[in-house]
């Protein structure tokens, strides 16, 4: 199966632009290159969207089985016989036209509002881990960790991550890795970190031994919280409770980044070893969500996994 890959290459894309943003600003320290990319990034999709082919799912339901079994074709080993997996889609497409319409409201009905919670908690956990907060003040944060060059730090840092998330992701459907399992080898490798780092932060110690730490615990958050917080709620729902339930989720973790993002400057210049261990608390919290709450889906079929949460 590839269901957990392909839902982690939306984060596995945010990391590689990162890192390839923080390597172009290491060599170009101004700040109207830091304001344009992201307009550039828009302007090439804006362009590239137009040769990108509609899915046979699309082309099945608005221009007819011809158009879809073409597009199908395409997308499959030369001579595949493609007809009995459009026959499942079009069959998939008719009970999902039965079935009732999912509201906002409906969401907190029993047997749907536990998954909500989890698909909340999830996008909540991943913002209150902390590194949404180093990366939005990466360079004030590492200045008070007394990092030299905190800019080429920044792309070590960010690099790393990088490998950590292709091995998340490469893991995630595989017997070697799975949601829960990568979460929690994930939250106990951040919390311990950051508590060593405030501690040597306390002594004097020699930056490089934060620096270590700080590596630890961002590779360990790539290596799950990043991924698996996006890929999890989109198994746990069924067609018609998704968009509802993924729009609330999503909501959240937005909210939350804001807040996050908001609060994060004055943590850090109030107490950068306060903000360590804040983070190091929530990071234990965490850990007893994941442990009490987080089931396995890797492996299960889609129509199965709300059975678990029964």
């Amino acid at each position: 199966m590839i269901r957990g890959k392909t839902g982690a290459l939306f984060q596995w894309n945010t990391v590689a632009g990162s890192w390839f943003v923080a390597l172009l600003v290491n060599f170009m320290h101004n700040w109207y290159v830091g304001m344009m990319l992201p307009g550039i990034a828009g302007l090439i999709v804006s362009m590239v969207i137009w040769i990108v082919p509609e899915s046979p799912r699309w082309l099945l339901k608005y221009k007819g089985r011809d158009a879809a079994l073409a597009s199908l074709t395409l997308l499959r080993k030369a001579g595949s016989d493609v007809g009995p997996e459009l026959d499942s889609i079009q069959e998939a497409m008719d009970a999902e036209a039965t079935m009732p319409k999912v509201g906002t409201m409906d969401l907190m009905k029993p047997g749907l509002r536990n998954r909500v919670f989890l698909a909340i908690g999830l996008q909540v956990c991943q913002q209150l881990t902390g590194v949404n907060a180093i990366l939005g003040q990466s360079q004030t944060f590492f200045g008070k960790f007394g990092i030299p060059k905190p800019y080429l730090f920044n792309n070590v840092w960010t690099g790393l991550q990088l490998i950590s998330v292709t091995i998340g992701a490469l893991i995630i459907d595989s017997r070697f890795g799975g949601r829960r399992s990568q979460l929690l080898l994930a939250t106990c490798c951040m919390g311990p970190p950051l508590f060593l780092s405030a501690i040597f932060l306390q002594v004097d110690a020699p930056w490089i031994l934060g620096a270590l730490m700080l590596c630890i615990y961002g590779c360990a958050f790539q290596y799950a919280w990043g991924l698996v917080p996006w890929v999890y709620p989109s198994e746990i729902f069924s067609m018609n409770e998704r968009t509802s339930a993924m729009g609330i989720a999503v909501f959240f973790q937005y909210g939350m980044n804001a807040l996050v993002y908001f609060s994060s400057p004055v943590m850090i210049h109030w107490s950068i070893i306060g903000t360590c261990i804040i983070f190091g608390v929530i990071n234990v919290f965490n850990l007893a969500v994941v442990t009490r709450y987080v089931k396995e889906t890797k492996g299960v079929p889609l129509e199965m996994v709300p059975q678990l949460f029964n």
